[in-house]
């Protein structure tokens, strides 16, 4: 309940409209987070479906280029980042740094959440601006599942960031010796 009062505080306070008339759904705050983003980072379900039904914008980006997918694919927010995808979220789309839902949620380890955007389309060797990829970030956490996921969605396994490494050399400098193997087997040098 308490949620519920501040992502109203937030809309009310955002569009500086009285609590009388209907406030803006897609109103923003200084951040540019609009409550949309709110509710799917925190996890209330109910909050998004109310939101998405009075015609909350699911693509809309805060400052930082994040939009309410990847707050909630970065949570590993299965049901909303399902919600989000039904009601149209680009599945794509990169925040400032590059980075995708489909990255935030191998960073996550989010094995549900990953299932979903690579359904829905999610480009599985999308770079980040310093040459992460989804793979690359499953392998640096030693995440054996979601590496499983990404190599069966056809992640290229040699691919290289801005400072030379790959997926391997990432997997066996944190000691991911099961990750180092699979990724081998799939063809990494």
């Amino acid at each position: 309940m308490m949620m519920k009062k501040i992502l109203v505080a937030i809309v009310i306070a955002g569009c500086g409209v009285a609590a009388a008339q209907q406030p803006d759904v897609n109103a923003a705050n200084r951040e540019g987070e609009t409550p949309l983003m709110h509710a799917a980072e925190w996890g209330d379900v109910a909050t998004v479906k109310r939101l998405l039904a009075a015609g909350a914008s699911v693509n809309m980006q805060d400052n930082d280029g994040s939009t309410a997918l990847m707050e909630a694919a970065e949570k590993g927010r299965a049901e909303i980042v399902r919600l989000l995808l039904a009601a149209g979220a680009n599945v794509n789309q990169q925040d400032e740094d590059g980075e995708t839902a489909l990255i935030q949620a191998a960073d996550s380890r989010s094995v549900e959440t990953v299932k979903l955007l690579l359904a829905a389309g999610a480009n599985v060797n999308q770079q980040d601006d310093d040459g992460n990829t989804a793979l690359m970030e499953a392998a640096d956490n030693g995440d054996v599942e979601v590496v499983k996921l990404l190599l069966a969605a056809g992640a290229e396994v040699n691919a290289r960031d801005d400072d030379g490494e790959t997926a391997l050399m990432k997997a066996r400098e944190e000691g991911h010796m099961e990750v180092a193997r699979m990724l081998q087997a799939a063809g990494a040098r």
